[in-house]
């Protein structure tokens, strides 16, 4: 039965790694907000219960702008074949300021194929509760993991004015957080800010990927997550 704030969902002729995936081809069917919300409540509770669950395997540490890492590595066998196997990676690092679109938490799906890593997926949830996932191929996952953190894309307005702008006006608050940082941590957060910015604005304007998660996706995600034989990466 659906649920009553899912959007429906379309077919398409794209390859996702997963057939529950939405194809983010541009002409998908919006996400509305309220669904947007509530997948982003179930995304929470999901992620909380994996790291609880497994809260002796949690690799915790500082992180170098006022924050703190934690992650989770597990993997589950591929029903359909039993050459496959899933790793899920799941991390946590809050952002030192709470800007909205900055990344909170990403639990990153790989298939192997006799140890060979394939298709994947990133779900990424921001500060804003928002949960979006992007796609990546076996060629691609290390630039796709870590595409909005790296500070490749180019840049705007000339060092970090756009950002800096943009954080201003977030409010005095923000604003003010930013400048009590030290000037290499504030380099690195304007950095991303403005990479971030840059990133969100291409994807949004093609709907190609990065997109919001519909809930028939998050339910099915919760599924692939409660597999019987999921367990802790390389214990047996």
């Amino acid at each position: 039965m659906a649920h009553p704030h899912e959007s429906p969902r379309p077919s398409g002729q794209n390859i996702t790694a997963l057939d529950f995936m939405t194809v983010f081809d541009g002409n998908q069917f919006p996400v509305w907000p309220e669904e947007q919300r509530e997948v982003g409540e179930r995304f929470n509770s999901l992620f909380n219960d994996a790291m609880l669950n497994y809260i002796d395997r949690v690799d915790s540490g500082p992180e170098p702008s006022n924050s703190h890492r934690s992650t989770l590595l597990l993997e589950r066998p591929d029903e359909s074949d039993p050459a496959t196997t899933w790793s899920i990676e799941l991390t946590e690092a809050p952002p030192p300021i709470p800007v909205p679109f900055l990344e909170l938490r990403r639990l990153v799906l790989t298939k192997y194929t006799d140890g060979r890593p394939g298709l994947g997926a990133l779900y990424q949830q921001a500060m804003d509760g928002v949960v979006r996932r992007f796609d990546f191929g076996a060629s691609e996952r290390g630039t796709a993991i870590a595409k909005l953190h790296d500070g490749r894309r180019p840049n705007l307005g000339g060092g970090g004015s756009f950002a800096d702008a943009y954080v201003a006006a977030l409010g005095p608050d923000i604003e003010r957080q930013t400048e009590e940082m030290t000037k290499t941590d504030r380099e690195q957060f304007m950095k991303k800010v403005l990479h971030e910015i840059v990133a969100r604005r291409a994807e949004m304007a093609h709907g190609q990927d990065g997109q919001p998660v519909a809930m028939s996706e998050m339910i099915a995600l919760e599924d692939f997550m409660g597999h019987p034989d999921m367990r802790v990466l390389g214990e047996d």
